[in-house]
């Protein structure tokens, strides 16, 4: 999981995954935990490190249906979090983002840490699947 963490002055980006992320976030926040966290179509160790990250009180919400997690509902119940999900409907925005992102009116941020031409999208998921990247940019 790659945390971005928003805060004034400006957004700090974190590479940290599992226990160390959980107690970057904790660090961070004084030991409270995040206000609200987003995990993305992940998988049982980022919703587990996303449910650690979470202070009491605060908000976890998932996008997308996250691939082979199993839910210890103690674990939630006693966590003192509101959780909510849904579906990502990618395709519904997709090509708007594609076209925002082409004409440079957004910038997708400081979550791809390897851009690569789209001829090597087989090396961009090689390199995420070896964790030598969290995610990839592939450019035309």
């Amino acid at each position: 999981m790659r945390a971005v963490v928003m805060h004034e002055p400006g957004n700090v980006t974190l590479g940290e995954r599992g226990e160390e992320g959980i107690a970057r976030i904790k660090e961070l926040t004084d030991g409270l935990g995040a206000d609200g966290v987003v995990e993305a179509v992940g998988n049982e160790a980022s919703f587990d490190q996303a449910l650690g990250c979470v202070r009491p009180g605060g908000h976890l919400s998932f996008v997308g249906v996250p691939h082979g997690v199993s839910l210890d509902m103690d674990r939630m119940f006693f966590a003192e979090v509101h959780m909510f999900g849904g579906p990502a409907a990618v395709r519904k925005y997709l090509p708007t983002m594609i076209d925002l992102i082409y004409r440079s009116e957004i910038n997708p941020g400081a979550i791809f840490d390897l851009v690569l031409p789209l001829e090597q999208a087989a090396e961009g998921y090689a390199a995420m699947d070896e964790r030598r990247a969290t995610k990839v940019m592939l450019t035309v």
